[in-house]
C-alpha cells in the first residue's frame, strides 16, 4: 500500500466511523510505517482537523498487542510451545 492507498481508506472508512463512536474528541493512533509518516498524510490528517496521538519512532515495546500476546502465550503454554505465528496459532487452536 502506498501513501494514497491509504489516505483514500482513511476518507472512505476511518472518519464518519470515528465521528460516529468517538464524538468530535476522538483521537487516531497509527504507527510508524512509512505510509502513516509521509508528510502528505500528516497534511491530510490537519485539513481534515483529526487529531493523531504521537508515537515515539522505533516504539516497539509501546505496542500494547505485542505485549498482551507474549503474555497470553507464556500463559497458555507455559513450558511448550509458544505461539510466534499466524501459522502455530491456527495449527495450536
Amino acid at each position: 500500500m502506498n501513501e494514497a492507498k491509504h489516505r483514500k481508506v482513511l476518507q472512505e472508512h476511518l472518519v464518519h466511523i470515528c465521528q460516529k463512536i468517538g464524538g468530535p474528541l476522538w483521537v487516531f493512533q497509527q504507527d510508524n510505517a512509512t505510509i502513516h509518516r509521509a508528510n502528505v498524510n500528516h497534511t491530510w490528517f490537519q485539513t481534515k482537523g483529526i487529531r493523531v496521538l504521537e508515537w515515539p519512532s522505533y516504539s516497539p515495546d509501546l505496542n500494547p498487542m505485542k505485549n498482551i500476546w507474549a503474555s497470553l502465550s507464556k500463559r497458555v503454554f507455559p513450558k511448550e510451545n509458544v505461539i510466534t505465528t499466524r501459522k502455530t496459532s491456527r495449527r495450536t487452536f
